[in-house]
């Protein structure tokens, strides 16, 4: 579920936005997680976990400015908690600038 609302000033458009994902993880027998240190120079690591069944969430909010029709400018907060990420939090910002 994704809510945002454009709202139009004199110096662009502000996009404030909220969006909440659940998300499945099905237990799905055996997984193989490698690895590979300093481009293979460390030898390479590989583990075999068993598969998860478990439930989760994501949680992203944020807001996007577009000054122009170049010009953008984005800053995030991401939350992930349950399924096979366990828990993960984040802050991104972005800007992009097309020509």
């Amino acid at each position: 579920v994704r809510i945002a609302r454009s709202i139009e000033t004199k110096h662009g458009f502000i996009r404030p936005f909220f969006q909440y994902a659940w998300m499945r993880e099905f237990y799905d027998g055996t997984r193989s997680i490698d690895a590979e240190l300093f481009d293979g120079a460390g030898g390479r690591i590989g583990v075999r976990v068993p598969g998860v069944d478990t439930n989760g969430y994501r949680l992203d909010c944020g807001v996007d400015w577009s000054a122009s029709s170049k010009l953008r400018v984005n800053l995030r907060y991401t939350s992930e908690s349950g399924g096979a990420s366990d828990e993960s939090t984040g802050v991104r910002a972005g800007l992009t600038y097309t020509f």
